[in-house]
């Protein structure tokens, strides 16, 4: 079968090939079928990563848009009512070699990597099955900038939230059926496309890695979830630190809290003031705190980013303590898997009792480890991935108001 994956992305330095979803995605399909690939760069010099990309999927069509005059272009369609993003990822070269190719060689299904990418997708028959990722939904991460700013700023962040749901709802009623990364994504989907039917499929979480050895005696090493990377998760850290902290010094002495920053912004250096507490920056990477780590806690939720560090952890054979929210959806029981604890007192004790007992952390690491291998791994998000693609393409899954389609969508 002929499928086109639509994706505003090629790998480079920052967006490695190994580590997206949609690249491990993209290796699912082209394990059954023909897969072609369509994307815009703005890579002034993109040949080494189409190269590179090509070395994995031979079948590529992409096509160069000039940064900085395509920053003014999408700047003056933000103002004239339509999306900064969906114009900057538009281009009539790609446009035309997709409908040749669809003339040529016509495709069976079409896999929309991102809400930008959606104009490409209506263009082409509607006969043929669209399945939408929304991932995190790109709307809600323009939502959530103008939540963090003030004034200017604000307004253009919520304009372009704005514009990009309405792209979103016009890719919803096309598409077949519709995915997101977590549970919260469907919520969200559900909100502005309810007769959608939708399917959580996580990032799905590398198990493969060898598990963090139980250690005995300290100093204890707490890591905690996830990368900080605005003020309001420093925050939460530093309300960690003052809240739980100094009960388990108290209690257990040499305690050392590991925090990873995406960057050195001011409350990330204020922490690394704290006693007790190594911050490491610039990283977005948990790996390598969680391999120092005894435990790992996320006491508050940051949206995706808590589960998939929560998920990371247990990967990795480090027992996790967080609260009932970081779950989102997550079919875990206290005390089985995790830990689940509603306030500071919780937290420490908890802690302690963690810290002083390798054997429970080994045991609870364990179990931990088994549920991420058994229901979050790539393999198996991968596995449920090829599911929907194939249900998608033989007719049997359908939202509501897709062409021809009866029924309302539903959440799986």
């Amino acid at each position: 079968m002929n499928i086109l994956m639509l994706g505003p992305w090629l790998p480079t330095v920052r967006r490695q090939l190994t580590t997206e979803r949609l690249h491990r995605f993209a290796r699912e399909l082209a394990r059954e079928h023909r897969l072609t690939l369509a994307c815009t760069t703005d890579h002034p010099n993109p040949f080494g990563a189409v190269s590179a990309i090509r070395d994995e999927f031979e079948d590529l069509e992409f096509a160069v848009v000039p940064n900085r005059w395509k920053r003014l272009w999408s700047v003056a369609h933000l103002a004239t009512g339509s999306s900064a993003e969906v114009a900057y990822f538009s281009a009539d070269a790609l446009r035309n070699r997709i409908r040749d190719r669809a003339k040529s060689a016509p495709f069976h299904l079409v896999y929309v990597a991102s809400t930008s990418m959606i104009p490409y997708a209506l263009e082409l028959a509607p006969r043929v099955p669209v399945v939408l990722d929304f991932g995190d939904v790109d709307s809600e991460w323009w939502r959530d900038r103008a939540r963090q700013f003030s004034g200017f700023k604000t307004k253009i962040y919520r304009a372009e939230a704005m514009r990009l749901r309405e792209v979103e709802i016009m890719g919803a009623r096309r598409a077949t059926h519709c995915l997101v990364a977590t549970p919260q994504a469907a919520r969200t989907v559900a909100s502005f496309a309810p007769w959608a039917a939708v399917s959580v499929i996580g990032d799905g979480v590398t198990a493969d890695e060898p598990a963090v050895p139980t250690r005995i005696g300290g100093p204890h090493l707490i890591a905690f979830t996830p990368c900080l990377e605005v003020n309001s998760e420093a925050q939460a850290a530093a309300e960690f630190c003052d809240s739980v902290l100094p009960a388990v010094r108290n209690e257990l002495g040499r305690t050392k809290l590991l925090v990873g920053c995406k960057s050195h912004f001011r409350l990330a250096r204020r922490l690394a003031n704290v006693p007790g507490v190594e911050v490491v920056a610039p990283t977005g990477d948990l790996r390598p705190l969680l391999r120092r780590a005894a435990v790992a806690v996320a006491p508050r939720r940051f949206g995706a980013e808590t589960r998939r560090s929560v998920l990371a952890a247990m990967a990795a054979g480090v027992p996790v303590i967080t609260t009932i929210e970081g779950l989102d959806g997550l079919p875990i029981k206290h005390g089985r898997e995790l830990y689940l604890e509603d306030n500071a007192l919780g937290f420490a004790g908890r802690l302690i009792d963690l810290l002083r007992k390798p054997t429970l952390r080994e045991v609870m690491g364990s179990r931990g480890r088994a549920f991420v291998r058994a229901h979050c791994s790539t393999v198996a998000e991968g596995a449920r991935f090829s599911q929907v693609i194939a249900a998608a393409m033989n007719g049997t899954s359908r939202n509501g108001s897709a062409p021809d389609g009866n029924g309302a969508g539903v959440i799986a």
